[in-house]
């Protein structure tokens, strides 16, 4: 799978990941807007979606070692590991 591996940095409410030149990779904005009751969302919800998106390369890399260990301890109980 091919993900931006670079940092993700936040600035307000749009992050973004720069190349190797120091230029936009990429850029997202994440901006408020509203809910099927045609309310606005909150500043909040807006802020913990940049959170989540500039946190989930590094939260993808802990997962993938997660699971390797995960798998090397089932491994060993059931006698499978030398």
């Amino acid at each position: 799978m091919n993900y931006t591996k670079e940092k993700w940095e936040r600035d307000g409410n749009c992050i973004y990941a720069l190349n190797k030149n120091g230029t936009n990779r990429f850029y997202v904005s994440v901006q408020r807007g509203k809910d099927d009751g045609d309310v606005t969302i909150a500043g909040e919800e807006a802020d913990t979606n940049v959170n989540l998106i500039s946190a989930a390369p590094g939260m993808y890399e802990t997962l993938k070692y997660a699971a390797e260990l995960i798998k090397v301890a089932i491994a060993k109980a059931e006698g499978r590991a030398k």
